[in-house]
């Protein structure tokens, strides 16, 4: 490989294509499963972890409270959801109870999202500081991805696209029920190109449309 071919290929990776694939309703479903190996989010430093929830569509204050049973932060339990999110690459999972964890996991989170005495301290307390952009890698486990991950690929999320690889090689099938593929505004039907397209960047904003 020469020189100039290798600049080129450094200049795909780097950029991050939008692709929306079109599909029959009920296949968009068979994709909620891709979110329980994470998407990511773009936050700020400083951002209480209920504020960066409360952004993802679907996730009402009132959801958070009757469904998500179980919140980590980094494998840790959250015991409170007005904790600041401060570093890139930390990973927030969200699930309905899991054995053993998810009881506890879940009286915190009620304790914390119903108590405005602790939110009021939280305020009272923080310490300003220079806010940067962060990425958070979100994960949505059973019910909750099922329930909410059709309107959130709607909407579209960006995401490693060796997942998606990963994902359509795992189910080969599925490629067979895209309906047309939109490549940054540019539409085709041949999923050859989809695939081109997945390997020549490191991240892509995918969306799925009926």
């Amino acid at each position: 490989m020469n020189k100039t071919t290798a600049t080129s290929n450094t200049s795909l990776k780097k950029s991050i294509p939008v692709i929306t694939l079109q599909l029959d309703q009920d296949v968009t479903q068979k994709f909620t499963a891709r979110l329980q190996s994470r998407f990511e989010v773009e936050t700020k430093t400083g951002e209480p972890l209920l504020t960066f929830l409360e952004k993802i569509p679907g996730f009402t204050p009132e959801y958070i409270e009757e469904e998500v049973q179980t919140i980590l932060l980094n494998g840790e339990p959250v015991d409170d959801v007005y904790t600041p999110l401060t570093e890139s690459g930390a990973v927030i999972a969200l699930s309905t109870v899991v054995p053993g964890l998810g009881v506890m996991g879940a009286m915190f989170r009620k304790k914390s999202i119903h108590s405005s005495s602790d939110f009021l301290n939280h305020n009272n307390s923080e310490t300003k500081t220079t806010e940067k952009k962060i990425t958070i890698s979100l994960k949505l486990f059973n019910y909750i991805a099922r329930a909410r991950g059709a309107e959130i690929l709607r909407k579209g999320v960006r995401i490693r696209t060796a997942a998606i690889l990963t994902f359509f090689q795992t189910r080969p099938w599925l490629l067979e029920q895209i309906k047309a593929v939109t490549i940054n505004d540019i539409s085709t039907h041949d999923t050859d190109e989809l695939v081109q397209a997945l390997n020549n960047a490191e991240h892509c904003h995918f969306a799925l449309t009926d």
